[in-house]
């Protein structure tokens, strides 16, 4: 793993909406190394939209193909790592969404942060690529077309939170989250959080690897 640890991530939601969802914080919210930051932006817009994860810190890296990056570190107190009543225990991933994933990734390279897999999949209407990096303890997965379609920045999309009991999570959560179904992944499940909880991040829920040594590559 490179030192590129993603410390930060600034959403776009007030932090009662994380409490509702069963993310514990009063002011932020921590999984792992990384600090959820609230802004409650959308509060104040008056539109009824929330635009999800709005930028991120991650250390030593500056300007990443458009993303919006800052030094947020320090707008979020050191606290302790705290249970979350959902039962969250780590990142699983972050997804990052472009119209070009060879630039994207190039982007990425030319900071320090390698290219580990790349996973292309073929779709009716058009082949898709993932392509997974670290950033320190969490992963990143990169989404995009396999042709490049515009020139458009990259955007931060969503997240993939491991839980330690999928069925626990569910049941606290209730009607905010879809049935349980099997994961990409080989012996995962995973269910979504729906957007009636009233965050404007993407959020999947997925259980535990299988056994921890298939935590070392993405």
């Amino acid at each position: 793993m490179n030192s590129s640890q993603l410390r930060a991530l600034i959403v776009d939601d007030p932090i009662e909406a994380w409490n509702a969802a069963g993310f514990a914080g009063e002011d932020v919210v921590t999984i792992g190394s990384t600090t959820i930051v609230t802004t409650a932006a959308s509060e104040n817009r008056g539109d009824g939209h929330r635009h999800g994860i709005v930028g991120a810190s991650i250390d030593g890296v500056g300007e990443l193909d458009g993303l919006q990056l800052g030094t947020w570190r320090a707008a979020a107190a050191e606290v302790d790592t705290i249970e979350h009543p959902n039962g969250v225990v780590a990142i699983d991933h972050v997804v990052v969404m472009t119209p070009d994933c060879d630039r994207t990734t190039e982007a990425f390279e030319a900071q320090g942060i390698e290219a580990r897999r790349v996973r292309k999949i073929e779709l009716a209407d058009g082949d898709r690529r993932q392509t997974f990096f670290w950033l320190g303890d969490v992963i990143c997965e990169l989404v995009g077309p396999d042709t490049a379609d515009g020139d458009g920045a990259a955007q931060w999309w969503g997240l993939a939170l491991t839980v330690r009991d999928l069925e626990a999570t569910t049941a606290m959560l209730g009607d905010f989250v879809t049935p349980i179904k099997p994961a990409v992944q080989s012996g995962r499940s995973v269910c979504t959080l729906r957007r009636d909880v009233g965050l404007g991040v993407p959020i999947l829920f997925i259980s535990e690897h299988v056994t921890s040594d298939e935590r070392t590559t993405p």
